[in-house]
């Protein structure tokens, strides 16, 4: 980061909005064309039977099927904006897998573009090295983000609508937000403009609704401001939000897991899994699964480095360097956003999942864009073309690995093959693996998974595939 970090830029480095903008349409035909393969998938018994192809409520704009959509916790979620975009797209194509898909695509590239334009405008209010150095970084920390093959589960999954929409819209209201800091800025004008698009973000999935604890990290730490009443609005619209997501999951047929069912030390334990877990794929992501599934019995160690590792980071940062300081808020705001998504309020049977870092690992970024900075503004050109080259090996690499995740999520059949493949003990994927292949009338190959399932849950009714 840079050796300053000021509270504003300087009056003669206006914010412009659309300087960044031809650099950030590149990001988003790049993001476009990667996940091009995405388009050709299929509607999964995976959520999208009980969301789209079973589920008449959403099909078109009648007054009947519009208060469906704003009154309904439908498996769980009040998205009553995602539902309104699925209408659309079933009055414009009908029940299109391919147009779904397609739009699923679209607002990822969306928020690759807005969070190049962020980007660009966060490393200019932070004075981070060279404007042309800035550009090329702001680009490359919304590649990280848009083509990393965590992101293959939000995108290529036409039920997580609802992750690419208010993912999106919450970048937009950052936007806003970072928009406003500029001391000749409109303030009102952007402050109401955030405010309304985290509002909408909420109304598409309430997973972002920690965005306000994320703004103060980012107003004490880098921008040396302290402005908490400033965050009281988004604080009550993310207080709201929560309430909604507790209330949507009680409607649920998957209850909230009791305090008997998981209790507290095991949920810490679960969630530190997941933060450690979640850095672990962004570093190195492989052997990616569509569900990984609930187990008991895991190790503390995991924990136990997020909190001894949060506090030494912590004292560093406290030293005063930009670059621990950048550090520690990066990691802080991880935590901050991740928090709705790592167990401790816990219902499903999933352990992790990689949708679960479309919002929460938005940090990684722009660390990733931030260190880039500051190579590019490098007084050495041979530092400036390694990194170059070493930013284009990254992004090719996280490109190919998601046009690669991209096929198993076709079709039904690929996709739990990669469940069992990831992990052969799964029952859950075993026993939809048999289902799909018994739909196909493959018996003697659905016959072998079934069989797995009585191994697996012997006493389990569901075994046998009924």
């Amino acid at each position: 980061m840079a050796q300053r970090l000021p509270t504003a830029p300087a009056a003669g480095q206006p914010l412009s909005a659309g300087a960044g903008l031809p650099l950030a349409l590149l990001v988003f035909a790049v993001t476009i064309a990667t996940f091009l393969p995405a388009l050709d998938g299929e509607f999964l018994a995976w959520d999208d039977d009980v969301n789209f192809t079973l589920n008449q409520h959403f099909r078109g704009f009648s007054a009947e099927n519009v208060k469906w959509m704003f009154t309904s916790f439908h498996v769980g979620h009040y998205m009553p904006l995602t539902w309104l975009s699925a209408a659309l797209d079933f009055e414009l194509w009908g029940l299109d897998a391919r147009a779904f898909h397609r739009t699923n695509v679209i607002l990822h590239a969306g928020g690759a573009l807005l969070l190049c334009l962020l980007l660009r405008q966060l490393l200019q209010l932070l004075s981070c090295g060279r404007p042309h150095a800035r550009n090329f970084a702001a680009a490359a920390g919304a590649l990280f983000f848009a083509l990393h093959p965590l992101r293959v589960e939000s995108v290529a999954w036409a039920t997580e609508r609802r992750d690419v929409l208010s993912g999106m819209l919450l970048l937009a209201s950052v936007w806003a937000w970072l928009r406003m800091q500029h001391p000749h800025s409109r303030r009102r004008g952007w402050y109401a403009t955030s405010l309304l698009l985290f509002a909408l973000s909420l109304l598409s999935k309430v997973s972002g609704m920690t965005l306000p604890l994320a703004l103060l990290l980012i107003d004490a730490w880098l921008l040396g401001r302290s402005a908490w009443r400033e965050k009281l609005p988004y604080l009550a619209l993310g207080t709201a939000g929560a309430l909604l997501g507790i209330l949507g999951q009680h409607e649920s047929t998957e209850a909230l897991s009791s305090l008997d069912q998981l209790p507290l030390l095991e949920r810490f334990v679960q969630a530190g899994f997941a933060l450690v877990f979640y850095l672990q794929k962004t570093l190195l992501p492989t052997a990616l699964s569509p569900f990984y599934e609930l187990r008991s019995g895991l190790s503390a160690l995991p924990l136990a480095s997020v909190v001894l590792g949060s506090l030494a980071l912590l004292l560093v940062a406290r030293r005063g360097a930009p670059w621990a300081r950048a550090s520690w808020c990066t990691w802080a705001c991880y935590v901050a956003l991740a928090l709705p998504l790592i167990g401790l309020v816990h219902a499903g049977y999933q352990l992790a999942a990689d949708r679960y870092t479309y919002i929460a690992c938005l940090p990684f970024a722009a660390l990733f864009g931030a260190g880039v900075c500051v190579a590019r503004s490098s007084a050495r050109s041979v530092v400036r073309g390694a990194t170059g080259l070493l930013v284009a090996a990254v992004l090719v690499g996280l490109g190919a690995g998601t046009r690669s995740q991209t096929t198993f999520w076709h079709d039904t059949e690929s996709l739990f093959r990669r469940v069992v493949e990831i992990e052969p003990d799964s029952y859950l994927g075993h026993r939809k693996l048999g289902v799909a292949l018994h739909e196909q009338g493959r018996f003697d190959e659905a016959i072998v998974h079934y069989e797995e399932c009585l191994r697996l849950r012997p006493n389990d009714p569901a075994s046998s595939g009924g």
